[in-house]
């Protein structure tokens, strides 16, 4: 996935039951829809997954189990059908599904009030099973030492997958330390993505909260990674 977008080279299984062959498609995320192509300078996609059909990108262990050539695949889910691709890298695969889930978040247009409907900003909390949280988004200062109290600095780190603190919070806890700031829970899922200590994949759960966006907020944390009408059914080349 490069640096400035969601746009990037992936696998995907052919097929209308996604059981066929691995093919090297190009993959876009522009204009509310997730586009992949056969090479990077064809102007026509070879299939189209529009970003209100998404229900959620989660990783796949099962199939990347079977093949040590795929091994880090991941499904966009919809509700007619399972899109599989593959990346290149348990991390890569881990930033398209952080950055899509999002990415299909905002696209979707969750409808937040207060008062009429504003412009909304997104926040985007890996909470590990066994302990770690990863935060991308602009949460404030403030809020990220709510939840690192009485936490080590050593065992704090921020880096280009976002600010990762070595802490168990419960669900409702979390939930209700990010009400405080005038986040509401939008969506979560579980999945399976690496913390800040290795490359092994560790179950966890998927937390995307949105607000107002509002720039009389506080100072926040750098942004990590990347947090009309009827249209055509999705092509599926």
């Amino acid at each position: 996935m490069s640096a400035e977008g969601c746009r990037g080279w992936l696998h995907k299984r052919g097929g209308a039951d996604a059981k066929g062959g691995w093919r090297k498609r190009w993959c876009v995320f522009v204009n509310q829809a997730f586009h992949y192509f056969k090479t990077d300078t064809d102007k026509e996609p070879a299939g189209t997954i529009y970003a209100e059909d998404i229900i959620r990108v989660v990783a796949n262990n099962d199939e990347s189990a079977k093949d040590p050539k795929f091994s880090c695949i991941f499904d966009i889910q919809t509700d007619e059908r399972n899109f599989l691709f593959c990346a290149a890298s348990t991390q890569e695969r881990h930033s398209w599904i952080t950055t899509l889930n999002a990415k299909t978040t905002e696209a979707r247009g969750v409808t937040l009030r207060r008062g009429a409907k504003e412009t909304l900003e997104y926040a985007t909390i890996e909470a590990f099973c066994d302990r770690g949280l990863r935060i991308n988004g602009k949460v404030s200062q403030d809020l990220l030492s709510a939840f690192s109290q009485g936490v080590a600095a050593k065992q704090k780190k921020t880096d280009e997958r976002g600010w990762f603190c070595d802490v168990h919070i419960p669900a409702a806890m979390l939930v209700s330390l990010m009400a405080q700031h005038n986040w509401s829970l939008v969506n979560a899922f579980k999945m399976a993505a690496t913390n800040s200590q290795g490359t092994t994949l560790i179950p966890a759960t998927m937390y995307i909260f949105g607000r107002p966006a509002d720039v009389s907020q506080p100072p926040s944390m750098p942004e990590m990674g990347t947090n009309q009408g009827r249209r055509p059914t999705s092509m599926t080349k």
